[in-house]
């Protein structure tokens, strides 16, 4: 899948709290939201995520998380497969690579 994400807003308030990110994405023009965590995914983040999405009325949920708990890659599954066919889920976990820059090249 390619997805051409144009973000829109950071830090958009609705209500008390804070989205992440918002943005569209290029081609379907549906609306994106965007949650972002350090760490190992929670429940906290995981309402956060669909509060947004009812929101904005998001096609395209994105989580991003360092880890992610079985449980919630499960809900994420589930989700994706109780929702409209052009809605969907995505658990993305982050994996940094330190690249050495102190060594000189070859």
């Amino acid at each position: 899948m390619n997805l051409q994400i144009e973000i829109e807003k950071r830090e958009e308030g609705i209500e008390n709290f804070r989205l992440d990110l918002s943005g569209i994405e290029s081609y379907s023009q549906m609306p994106v939201v965007i949650e972002n965590q350090y760490n190992t995914s929670d429940h906290a983040h995981l309402g956060k995520l669909i509060t947004y999405s009812a929101h904005k009325e998001a096609g395209i949920i994105i989580w991003i998380a360092n880890q992610f708990h079985k449980a919630h890659i499960n809900a994420i599954n589930w989700l994706n497969t109780i929702s409209p066919k052009e809605m969907l889920f995505f658990a993305v976990q982050l994996k940094v690579i330190q690249i050495d820059n102190s060594k000189p090249a070859p």
